[in-house]
C-alpha cells in the first residue's frame, strides 16, 4: 500500500506547526515510509504486535479509532512520544521487530538535523487556558520546565510540595511489573523493595505507592513535582515501559486543576 501522510492535523492543536516547513515535510515522508512497511497487508501479525507495544503511549480515545499506522503515529505525537526529529523512544520499540524500521527513521533524523541547523528551534506552544481533555493537556500547558515525554510542567505546580494524595495519583503511573527498575530510579535498595512488597502483602499495586512514600521520607519528608518527574524520567531511561505516560500526565493535570480552583 502506498501511503501519503497528511500535512496537517484535523484539529488546531498541531504539534508540528512551529517547525520549519522543510523539517515537517521530512517528518511526513518518514510517516509515509513507515506506514508503507508497517501495514497489516504486508504482515498482519507483526503489525498487530507493534500496535500492542505502542498503545500505552497513545491517547486512549484515539487508539481505539486508529485504522492504520498514520493514525497511530499521530496519536503518539499528541502525547509527544514522537516529535519532529525526535524518534528515540519509537526506535527502541521498532528495533525489536525489524532493523529496517530503525534505518528508515535514522535517515529521516539525519535529514531533519541538517534542516534544523539552519533554523532556530521552535518556540514552545503557550496557552493561558488549560484544557481538560487528556489528549490536549500536554500541548496547552503553560511554560515551565520541559521533559520530552511529559511536555511543559505548569509553573504554578513546578515547585509544589507533593502531598500523600499526589503521590497516590502518581503511583498509578508506575507499571507494577517494573518495580525493580522504578525503585532504582528512586534510589531505593532491593532490600527496601522486598520489605515494601511484604508490607503490601504481595500487592505490587500497593507497593508502588509505598515506593513513593519511602522515597519522600528519605528525601527529608519533602518532595516537589520536579523531583518526581525527574525520577520518572530516569526510570524511563532505564526502561521505556516502566512508566505509563498518560497516567503520569493525568496526575499532573489533577494537581494543576486543584491549584487553579484554589485561586
Amino acid at each position: 500500500m502506498n501511503v501519503t501522510a497528511r500535512n496537517y492535523y484535523r484539529d488546531s492543536n498541531d504539534p508540528r506547526k512551529n517547525y520549519p516547513t522543510a523539517a515537517k515535510e521530512a517528518h511526513l515522508r518518514l510517516l509515509a515510509d513507515l506506514s508503507n512497511v508497517i501495514d497489516p497487508s504486508v504482515n498482519k501479525v507483526r503489525y498487530d504486535a507493534i500496535i500492542r507495544r505502542l498503545v500505552p503511549y497513545m491517547v486512549s480515545m484515539l487508539s481505539k479509532k486508529a485504522q492504520n499506522f498514520i493514525d497511530i503515529f499521530e496519536s503518539l505525537e499528541k502525547l509527544h512520544f514522537v516529535e519532529v526529529g525526535k524518534y528515540g523512544a519509537l526506535k527502541k520499540i521498532l528495533r525489536e521487530f525489524d532493523q529496517q524500521y530503525v534505518q528508515i527513521i535514522e535517515n529521516a533524523e539525519d535529514e531533519i538535523k541538517i534542516i534544523m541547523k539552519s533554523h532556530k528551534q521552535p518556540k514552545p506552544v503557550q496557552n493561558s487556558k488549560l484544557h481538560h481533555s487528556e489528549d490536549s493537556f500536554v500541548s496547552t500547558l503553560s511554560e515551565g520546565e520541559s521533559h520530552m515525554w511529559v511536555g511543559k510542567i505548569p509553573r504554578q505546580i513546578e515547585h509544589k510540595i507533593l502531598t500523600e494524595e499526589d503521590l497516590e495519583n502518581f503511583s498509578e503511573a508506575i507499571i507494577p511489573t517494573k518495580l525493580e527498575v522504578v525503585r532504582t530510579a528512586f534510589w531505593l535498595s532491593s532490600t527496601e523493595l522486598d520489605q515494601m512488597i511484604k508490607q503490601a502483602r504481595g500487592s505490587l499495586t500497593i507497593a508502588r505507592f509505598l515506593i513513593l512514600l519511602k522515597w519522600q521520607e528519605k528525601n527529608g519528608g519533602t518532595a516537589y513535582v520536579n523531583d518526581i518527574i525527574n525520577r520518572f524520567s530516569e526510570s524511563l531511561e532505564m526502561d521505556a515501559y516502566s512508566i505509563n505516560f498518560v497516567k503520569a500526565r493525568s496526575a499532573l493535570e489533577k494537581m494543576t486543576l486543584e491549584m487553579n480552583n484554589k485561586k
